[in-house]
């Protein structure tokens, strides 16, 4: 996943996501979104509904977004920790 340009992701696919402000959300029913607007657009800011991007775009989002929570979870650990 590239994450060097801003608030898209660039998925293996070619495909890019905007983001707003790289923030990911996943609802109890696990719906996922972007920034403060809940909507994960393309690059052409096509609803991602309408764009249908793939399964594999969506364990690409998830195994990157399950990335950022584990690398949360061992700063806060090392701060409990006195690290």
């Amino acid at each position: 996943m590239d994450t060097s340009v801003g608030s898209y992701l660039g998925l293996s696919s070619g495909r890019r996501i905007y983001v707003y402000g790289q923030r990911l959300g996943i609802s109890p029913n696990l719906d996922i979104s972007g920034g403060y607007d809940q909507e994960l657009l393309e690059v052409d800011y096509t609803l991602c509904d309408e764009c249908a991007y793939t399964i594999k775009d969506s364990i690409e989002i998830a195994d990157y977004a399950i990335g950022l929570w584990q690398q949360f979870r061992a700063r806060q650990v090392a701060k409990l920790e006195g690290k």
